[in-house]
């Protein structure tokens, strides 16, 4: 029962606790509730079947996703899987994929013999929930009296629904998860988005911030790490001072992390009042936008980063687009504008990394544009940026933390 895979067979949504391995068979649309998913042991889920599948999820069921569990060799079962209890997806705990108000409830409906399928009941038991007055989901195939949660109940994101089953249109355990505008078991789904999640390769493991999962693709949630959110350390009323140097000058650059009058959180750099915009969840940082000048240490922290995960793992890798412009500065940034109409390839690419150095965390960006290495950038976290770097072809700068 050890490294086993989760299967999803259209698209991609919540399996429950603790977090595991998920596959894609056929593509998926993620929402930012699906992050919730989790695996009942250390399995690799997978969509089984995704967005707009060849045979099942088309036309107004295109969003739905169908998850099923597999072994390290892709099989969802054990032994001659006629069982239902030898499919590794059988009776594993499905959680809620975000707040809400459970809307409706079936659990009468027995669980097919494995090859069988009801077609009177086709989405045999499920709970739907109304996150908000025009989104439900549905979790279908639950088990038969397998459900725990009644309607009017309220729910919040990752409590417990139910277990899957195989009852209605299910010749096998697994779970479908669908997006939908209304209440109604079968009505239209509508497409969602993921956060937070990674992607299995043979050398690494992508991190993707928000993202739709491809067919046949092993995915998971992004684990929680509280150690690398505080070694990170950006946090409301913290303040860290540095020295910047840069073109042969040094500066001293405080960092005050604050928040508007909206609520919104922001880290303020003394050089120039930039201001970085950023949101926190319970697995990473975003950065929302850099309003500012592109001379500070701050600047440099934002550029080709959106996103930082509470997770770090020398397998971890993800990628971002970004304008070349943002990483231009001084007359180079306006004469750009000129010539960026006439300019076939007018972004650049990060490639980011993030892994653990002795109780310390590092992140290493490389900024590429076709083939060519532009910059290369390395930031140490130890209780806070400890210490930025940020070398080109033909200038050095660095930051670095002040006790």
């Amino acid at each position: 029962m050890q490294d086993k895979n989760v299967y999803a067979d259209e698209e991609i949504n919540p399996l429950g606790p603790p977090p595991g391995w998920y596959k894609v068979l056929r593509g998926g649309g993620w929402s930012d509730v699906a992050r919730r998913c989790r695996s009942a042991s250390r399995r690799n889920p997978s969509p089984h079947k995704g967005v707009d599948g060849r045979h099942t999820h088309k036309g107004i069921y295109k969003w739905g996703v169908d998850f099923i569990v597999t072994d390290k060799n892709r099989k969802p079962y054990k032994d001659s899987g006629n069982d239902l209890d030898e499919h590794y997806c059988y009776n594993m705990p499905v959680t809620s994929p975000g707040d809400g108000v459970v809307y409706a409830v079936e659990s009468f409906t027995p669980d097919n013999p494995v090859t069988k399928t009801n077609l009177d009941y086709s989405w045999g038991n499920y709970a739907i929930i109304q996150h908000n007055p025009s989104l439900f989901s549905i979790l279908c195939h639950l088990g038969q009296q397998r459900v725990s949660v009644n309607t009017n109940d309220i729910i919040k994101k990752g409590e417990h629904i139910g277990h899957v089953g195989s009852s209605g249109l299910a010749p096998y355990p697994h779970l479908h998860v669908q997006f939908q505008s209304s209440g109604v078991a079968g009505a239209s789904t509508v497409p969602v988005h993921f956060s937070d999640y990674l992607v299995k390769n043979k050398d690494y493991d992508e991190y993707v911030p928000l993202g739709m999962p491809e067919e046949k693709q092993v995915v998971s949630n992004l684990p929680a790490d509280s150690h690398v959110r505080d070694a990170i350390g950006i946090e409301l009323g913290h303040s860290n001072t540095y020295e910047l140097r840069k073109n042969g000058k040094k500066y001293t650059e405080v960092w005050n992390c604050d928040m508007d009058s909206l609520g919104i959180l922001f880290i303020e750099s003394s050089l120039y009042k930039d201001r970085l915009f950023f949101l926190q969840s319970e697995r990473s940082i975003s950065f929302c936008q850099y309003a500012g000048r592109k001379d500070s240490g701050l600047y440099m922290l934002s550029l080709a980063l959106d996103k930082i995960p509470y997770y770090a793992d020398r397998r971890l890798q993800w990628q971002k687009h970004i304008p070349y412009f943002q990483t231009v500065t001084g007359v180079k940034s306006f004469l750009w504008e000129t010539v960026l109409p006439y300019v076939k390839r007018d972004y650049i690419l990060a490639t980011h990394t993030f892994k653990a150095v002795g109780s310390r965390f590092v992140l290493t960006s490389d900024l590429v544009a076709g083939k060519k290495l532009l910059a290369k950038r390395s930031i140490l976290f130890d209780h806070g940026l400890a210490e930025l770097k940020y070398k080109t072809k033909d200038k050095v700068i660095s930051l670095e933390k002040i006790d």
